[in-house]
């Protein structure tokens, strides 16, 4: 069993009064402050994981780090490249310092394209596989043991994401038997963007 953490973006900005622009966390690692900000965060889980005998997924703060929404916060490509490095050797630093006897997976985290709620564009499969390529191939140059694509609002972009991941075999798998986990943002009703249900895509 592993546990999770609890939102990172909507506890900095709601709990903490942290200004995020376009919602984007990774910033945070540019400086100590911010740094100790992200810390602050990710060590109750840790330790409420280690408190009951469970493992624990450590979740890069890179939900915004990609070409579309790096520019927004004025980092260009090799600046995102950088930030992913450094965040997958931030939760390094912490999974050191995590103890207990159960593992500590690192996970790459990929976000959506456009809005995570309310997406203006949809890409097309050849599209997403193009757009979120740079993030996992930089995820698989490191320490990461997975990468997650979360609050996917489309199943086309979903399996853009999986057509680069099939051809990233080696993306690390010390600690987990699977590479990747895709997680959809459903509406009220159980509802994917476009209106196809969950109970209709079994």
């Amino acid at each position: 069993m592993f546990l999770t953490d609890g939102g990172l973006e909507t506890f900095l900005v709601f709990q903490r009064g942290i200004d995020l622009p376009e919602f984007a966390a990774f910033p945070l690692l540019e400086d100590e402050a911010g740094r100790e900000e992200l810390r602050g965060y990710y060590e109750p889980f840790l330790e409420l994981a280690v408190r009951n005998d469970v493992g624990f997924i450590l979740e890069t703060p890179t939900w915004r780090a990609n070409p579309r929404w790096g520019p927004e916060v004025d980092y260009d490509r090799p600046g995102v490249d950088r930030v992913n490095r450094e965040a997958v050797a931030f939760l390094e630093e912490l999974r050191e310092t995590a103890g207990g006897d159960r593992p500590v997976v690192i996970s790459g985290c990929l976000g959506p394209h456009d809005d995570g709620y309310a997406p203006g564009e949809a890409l097309g499969v050849d599209e997403a596989q193009a757009h979120h390529s740079p993030q996992i191939e930089t995820f698989s140059d490191t320490a990461a043991d997975v990468v997650s694509a979360i609050t996917m609002t489309y199943v086309e972009e979903a399996v853009g994401v999986a057509r680069v991941e099939v051809g990233r075999t080696h993306v690390r798998i010390r600690r987990t038997r699977n590479n990747a986990v895709h997680s959809f943002r459903s509406r009220t009703g159980g509802q994917h963007h476009g209106a196809v249900g969950c109970r209709q895509e079994r």
